[in-house]
């Protein structure tokens, strides 16, 4: 009768793992006490295989229990999981919800799981590489948006229909009005460096109706550019063409991936990335404006020692189209201008934490000058000579971190 037992191929790779020699087993196993002897020894063996087998097997008494503890709190989240409401599929088939399921289809739930929470507690060293536009939810810059009376809102379409809505893309800016002559020598120096790494600014938008079929379409604007609207104006007239619509709830929506977006049948990596860049556009405007820009400096560092983060390197994008208005839009703010920001909001957090004894420690970030890939030669240049320029800079070098490849800047 053949040998079908696989214990060799076991004893084999144990040793191959470990580099002990497995303990030879009995052939003839006699007694109850000998079986339980040799599956115990098989079981030990089957465990020197796992991938965290040396933590386990170094791990002191409070490791064990905290381990214990999780193993607990995994079963509770077992069972707040199989109890959660069927997700619903194609026909409306019911789906069970489970915790390997991709993440945009179990977020909701995640969040409220013992583990997650267990998890933002845990200290977590140093972050050293996040991308500075997509710490926050998205709520956090649209609720600021609101406020903003120079704040517009784009389309690339008419909005007359739910179909509109679904198949637009959405885009916000400040309405910049720029002063020609500079009152100081600092203002001087800042502007040629606008022009330097910037290029001419923008022009204010025409402002149409968004709703208005007619006029949209008679805008000078080319048929596949963004047409442009007053924010206060577009939320105040949303509701009447649309009741019954929530317009937060929409714009978030435009902002966010879900799941089918991600996951869906049809969807392809050129239709998921379209979606991305789509996203990226309508970030902007929301993101680089000097309110928003502080705003969102502070929360994002109070997220992270709300995630107990101890240090953290972020990674803003500096590139030419990604200026920063002050929230009037008379200012177009450069680089340098938006390192003293940063640099500002850091600083004033960081000083309001060193009186209390109860915060977690939290050493501060910096930044990662960083710029996109597809930059020509002549802009990497450029780049790299700003680079230098803020890295020597009295007052804002020490925030300079690395650039994007990780190499120290000296």
């Amino acid at each position: 009768m053949p040998n079908w037992s696989t214990l060799p191929a076991l004893e084999h790779a144990v040793k191959e793992r470990s580099g002990a020699v497995p303990p030879k087993q009995p052939v003839n196993i006699k007694t109850f006490e000998q079986y339980e002897n040799y599956r115990k020894n098989i079981t030990q063996m089957e465990q020197v295989l796992a991938f965290d087998h040396v933590c386990s097997k170094k791990a002191g008494q409070k490791e064990r229990e905290a381990n214990a503890i999780l193993q607990l709190l995994r079963q509770r989240d077992k069972v707040f999981f199989d109890g959660a409401p069927p997700r619903k599929g194609y026909k409306n088939q019911p789906h069970k919800r489970h915790p390997s399921d991709h993440h945009l289809s179990n977020v909701d739930l995640v969040e409220e799981s013992s583990i997650f929470h267990v998890a933002r507690k845990m200290p977590k060293g140093a972050h050293l590489h996040i991308h500075f536009n997509s710490c926050l939810e998205a709520k956090f810059l649209l609720n600021l948006a609101k406020d903003q009376e120079k704040m517009d809102i784009g389309s690339n379409r008419a909005l007359t229909n739910t179909g509109d809505l679904e198949e637009c893309e959405i885009q916000f800016t400040i309405r910049g009005e720029l002063g020609s002559q500079a009152e100081t020598p600092r203002e001087e120096m800042l502007q040629n460096w606008t022009k330097k790494f910037i290029g001419n600014p923008p022009k204010p938008p025409v402002l149409v109706n968004l709703f208005d079929k007619e006029k949209f379409d008679q805008s000078e604007e080319p048929t596949d550019k963004i047409r442009w609207m007053s924010y206060k104006d577009f939320r105040d007239e949303f509701s009447h063409k649309f009741p019954g619509k929530d317009l937060d709830d929409w714009l978030e929506g435009k902002l966010v991936y879900n799941a089918e977006e991600a996951h869906g049948v049809h969807q392809t990596a050129e239709g998921a990335w379209a979606k991305f860049n789509g996203r990226t556009r309508m970030m902007k405007g929301l993101f680089n404006y000097e309110t928003a820009y502080r705003k969102y400096t502070q929360r994002c560092l109070q997220d992270f020692v709300d995630d107990n983060i101890q240090y953290a390197e972020i990674r803003p994008n500096f590139m030419h189209t990604n200026q920063v208005w002050s929230t009037d839009g008379k200012q177009l703010y450069n680089n340098y201008k938006i390192m003293e920001i940063i640099t500002d909001e850091c600083n004033r957090f960081l000083e309001d934490r060193r009186g209390r004894s109860d915060a977690p420690f939290f050493q501060g970030i910096k930044v990662i000058y960083c710029t996109p890939r597809s930059f020509p030669d002549h802009l990497i240049k450029d780049s790299l000579d700003e680079c230098l320029e803020l890295k020597r800079s009295a007052e804002i070098g020490h925030m300079i971190a690395v650039t994007n490849r990780g190499i120290a800047v000296i």
